[in-house]
This record gives structure tokens, C-alpha cells and sequence, in this order.
């Protein structure tokens, strides 16, 4: 059990919400760096 999750959260949430997190970010911060570094045109 990771010792950061609240005692509100039921453990199979707390790691569905990670999960969750965690495709965003890996989606997310390639396309965010691309808008950066590529459409000011750079």
C-alpha cells in the first residue's frame, strides 16, 4: 500500500487514479512540447 494515499481513498481507486494520471502525462507532454519548440516556429 503507498504510504501517500489518503485513508478516504479504497486502494484499487487510488491506483486507477495514478494510471489515469500517468496516460495523460505520457500523452500530453510530447504534444506540449512539439506546440512549444515547433509552432513558434523556432
Amino acid at each position: 500500500m503507498p504510504a501517500n494515499r489518503p485513508d478516504t481513498i479504497r486502494e484499487p481507486v487510488y491506483y486507477q487514479q495514478i494510471l489515469t494520471y500517468s496516460v495523460i502525462v505520457v500523452l500530453a507532454d510530447p504534444l506540449l512540447a512539439w506546440a512549444a519548440l515547433i509552432l513558434p516556429g523556432w
